[in-house]
């Protein structure tokens, strides 16, 4: 309860310990906190494909409360749309100045370049908070740093994730 009016419950969606099992189960921890703090939340796990519908359908302001959903590249760019336009934005985050620098990565050839502006883009991300990372698994990559050099490596959840921007590896 806030002063005399009662919390609504809440649906919290996720996808399914088989699609990805530390994320279903997060999401079933996240339920038991909001109901342990007073806040009626029901934990509702389905399918990626039938949560990505969800997000994407032009009702899903109305119709959603909360998600848990995997890192995509493609979260926080304008040109990838708001939710309920059929674009990937499912958070609808939208800054013009978050949007110069990612287009600018998309075409940069220059590495420390493409690093500056990776740093300006997670600048904005930390102060607008459009996503929140609620856990990351432990990887560890492994390749022979005296012969292949990326151009970062430092990256939440390892480079195997990296979403293809890692395209420039010099092989020695």
């Amino acid at each position: 309860m806030l002063g005399d009016t009662p919390v609504p419950a809440l649906q919290l969606l996720g996808t399914g310990a088989g699609y990805a099992p530390m994320r279903s189960t997060f999401v079933v921890w996240v339920e038991r906190w909001f109901n342990d703090i007073g806040i009626p939340a029901k934990a509702d796990l389905i399918g990626f494909n039938n949560m990505v519908g969800q997000l994407i359908s032009p009702t899903s302001d109305a119709d959603l409360d909360m998600w848990i959903l995997g890192w995509m590249d493609s979260f926080f760019h304008t040109r990838f749309g708001e939710a309920g336009s059929g674009g990937l934005n499912f958070v609808g985050y939208s800054n013009p100045e978050f949007d110069v620098p990612a287009t600018q990565l998309q075409e940069e050839t220059d590495l420390v370049k493409a690093q500056l502006l990776v740093r300006d883009m997670q600048s904005f991300l930390a102060e607008d908070l459009p996503h929140i990372t609620l856990f990351s698994t432990t990887i560890s990559d492994v390749f022979r740093s005296s012969r292949v050099k990326f151009p970062y490596t430092n990256i939440l959840d390892g480079i195997q994730v990296s979403s293809g921007l890692q395209c420039r590896a010099l092989i020695q």
